[in-house]
């Protein structure tokens, strides 16, 4: 079968429910798009198992499958950053050619939202599933599956509002789950194993760490993508308007990953 007759077939029938109710449609947008109601949770179960979990070992597995969903999120992002400039880049169905009037645009949904931006392949997919499957390799089922039916939900439910095409969705998982897999098996290095004596001489700067770690696994990372996006346009556009004009444009967008 065709993977863009796969795609298109399964969003319009999708977007199908779409349009029709503010109801329906907000809560689409704030399951999609509210941290507290998509990675907050799942992220708030990573914590449990960092303190329900005292060896040094497990721990440091916990720390190295953060580290790989923030990576595979960054890599996701650079692959639809740099697969237009090579002309495989991939439209979002809101703005695809081949479903505009075909599909209804989600109630709530902010005008111009993700235009321009390539979908391929969904970074919001590969940070949930990632985080999703650390959960359950570290607490088993009775967390895993709420978990992934929780990443699951959030991650389709971008496919109604023409944000993804499954594709977008599949890829994306696929990337997050097999970096967290790579990151649980690849061998620890000694030095990792200094971690509780970092703990104990340097408490603070230890927290500090762990809360950004934890805010940016909550968050997609948006201050982090906020940051590495301002400082280029605003070293550029210094003395001029277009850099705040961009800056609001980059905050409408924040939130839809």
């Amino acid at each position: 079968m065709n993977l863009d007759y796969l795609d298109y077939t399964t969003t319009r029938f999708a977007n199908g429910f779409v349009g029709r109710s503010p109801l329906i449609d907000g809560f689409m947008v704030q399951v999609c798009f509210t941290y507290i109601l998509s990675t907050v949770p799942l992220t708030a179960l990573v914590v449990y198992l960092w303190e329900k979990n005292a060896s040094v070992e497990r721990r440091i597995r916990l720390l190295a499958g953060a580290a790989a969903i923030g990576l595979s999120g960054l890599v996701c992002r650079i692959l639809q950053i740099t697969l237009p400039v090579i002309g495989l880049g991939r439209t979002r169905p809101l703005y695809d050619p081949n479903l505009i009037g075909i599909i209804h645009w989600p109630i709530g949904l902010l005008p111009h939202a993700l235009e321009g931006r390539s979908s391929w392949p969904s970074d919001s997919a590969a940070w949930l599933f990632g985080l999703a499957l650390l959960i359950w390799l570290h607490g088993g089922k009775r967390l895993g599956i709420p978990a992934l039916s929780l990443a699951a939900l959030s991650s389709a439910i971008r496919i109604p509002m023409g944000i993804h095409f499954l594709s977008d969705i599949l890829c994306g998982a696929a990337i997050g789950t097999l970096m967290v897999l790579a990151s649980q098996r690849l061998p620890i290095p000694r030095v990792a194993f200094n971690l509780p004596k970092l703990q104990r001489k340097w408490p603070v700067p230890f927290c500090l760490a762990m809360f950004v770690v934890t805010y940016s696994l909550a968050t997609f990372a948006a201050d982090l993508r906020s940051l590495a996006n301002a400082i280029p346009h605003h070293s550029l556009d210094l003395g001029t308007g277009e850099s705040s004009r961009r800056s609001e444009k980059e905050a409408e967008d924040l939130g839809y990953p």
